[in-house]
């Protein structure tokens, strides 16, 4: 049977042995529960004998709350803060704890009461260890004022001096620790959208297999069949002339080399973005994704004159899409204007209405004059203008299908360059 009991002294006027014995019978617990009264210069030596012969823990009355809170070997924050205790255990491996209950028991028999603390004027009678505890507790309640009355006008005026140090103390901890964490959130607010801009599309850090990265991305096939068209041309050379001049050897070497290294960094980039275009979907903003596609991957990967920019009016198009869908779309409008000779190209993203984006594309190359009756060929399977596959802007048109959307093709202003009108809608 596990043994506990009050130490105060007198004692004797204590319930807590009759009410502690009525809640173990109501909870079926086996326990006794006794009062002590301990010598008023022996407390610590009674205490220890108790705990010594068995005892599991006890409650502290007066005059022992103060003595308790000097005696223990840990202490909760409430008892730190009322400087007394008047809960002990003893735990299994012999460390003896400390807790304050003074001000919760308190609080709660009073709002059974009285339902409201808040503006209310209370008056403490003592300021002794029980007063120490409740103390702290009742100003959390916001009362209107709290009057300390004490045979002793000093020790009343010492305790409040107290209690205003400790509150004072806290607050300014409380500060510390609020503008801490508001510059800690500060900066980890920047980093986030640092890296949330360097990163939308990147979706976890790990490797892929080859036969994975060689599906990642349509620009690869598109540098590949350049890379092979200009070692044919060499080879033609090659074999219809005698001699071929030395820096005409290097320019081939040297462009080749250029579209290798292009299918190098894609093939890196979608690796350590993890991007498993063909099958994943993200969902994101998609202005927000094509303006930071086009900033951060698309420009690394162009080589000449062209110029691409981007305006935007912001966010405002949340969608679940293929990462891979939309590179397909840029690059080869970008490739396209390359084609067409054009030195620079401009993405223009709005959101004309609720659930749905524009991006209209506009370059200054040779544009659609002359060359071809209806515009709208441009899209057609095979069919190109330039000396292209025909299949760039075929492809654009399928995989914006996929997606809800859909472009048409328009002269440029004046009759120049050429104008692309995409809708995507959810």
């Amino acid at each position: 049977m596990d043994r506990y009991a009050v130490f105060g002294n007198p004692i004797n006027h204590s319930k807590s042995p009759f009410i502690h014995t009525l809640f173990a019978r109501q909870t079926q617990q086996q326990l006794s529960y006794e009062k002590i009264e301990a010598p008023v210069d022996e407390f610590v030596s009674t205490i220890r004998r108790f705990f010594s012969e068995g005892g599991k823990g006890a409650n502290i009355t007066v005059p022992f709350k103060e003595q308790a809170f000097q005696l223990v070997d840990q202490l909760s924050p409430r008892a730190k803060l009322a400087g007394a205790v008047n809960t002990l255990k003893l735990t299994d491996d012999g460390v003896l704890l400390g807790d304050n209950t003074d001000g919760a028991g308190l609080i709660q028999d009073l709002k059974y009461h009285l339902e409201e603390l808040s503006g209310k004027k209370i008056l403490l009678l003592g300021a002794g260890g029980a007063c120490r505890g409740v103390l702290g507790p009742l100003l959390e309640q916001q009362p209107a004022e709290i009057v300390i009355a004490n045979r002793t006008e000093s020790k009343a005026e010492e305790l409040a001096r107290i209690q205003a140090d400790e509150e004072r103390e806290a607050k300014e901890a409380a500060e510390r620790r609020a503008s801490a964490a508001e510059a800690h959130a500060s900066r980890t607010t920047v980093q986030l959208e640092e890296e949330k801009k360097r990163n939308l599309f990147l979706t976890s850090i790990a490797s892929l297999d080859t036969a994975t990265i060689l599906n990642l991305h349509h620009q690869v096939t598109m540098y590949a069949v350049d890379i092979n068209q200009q070692i044919e041309n060499f080879l033609v050379r090659v074999s219809s002339q005698e001699s071929i001049q030395r820096n005409d050897i290097l320019s081939a070497i040297e462009r080749i080399s250029l579209l290798n290294k292009k299918i190098m960094g894609v093939s890196k980039f979608a690796t350590k973005a993890n991007f498993r275009l063909e099958s994943e979907h993200i969902k994101a903003d998609l202005g927000d994704y094509i303006e930071q596609y086009i900033n951060g991957v698309a420009k690394d990967f162009l080589f000449g004159p062209l110029r691409v920019s981007v305006e935007t009016d912001g966010k405002g198009f949340e969608y679940r899409f293929k990462p891979i869908d939309v590179s397909v779309v840029i690059d080869n409008l970008i490739a396209n204007a390359k084609k067409a000779r054009a030195n620079q190209i401009k993405f223009n993203i709005t959101h004309p209405e609720r659930g749905l984006i524009h991006i209209g594309v506009t370059d200054n190359g040779q544009g659609f004059n002359g060359i071809i009756d209806s515009v709208d060929r441009v899209f057609e399977k095979g069919f190109s203008t330039t000396d292209g596959s025909g299949l760039g802007l075929y492809h654009v048109r399928m995989v914006l299908g996929e997606m809800n959307g859909t472009i048409t093709a328009e002269k440029g202003p004046g009759g120049k360059g050429a104008t692309f009108q995409i809708r995507i809608s959810r």
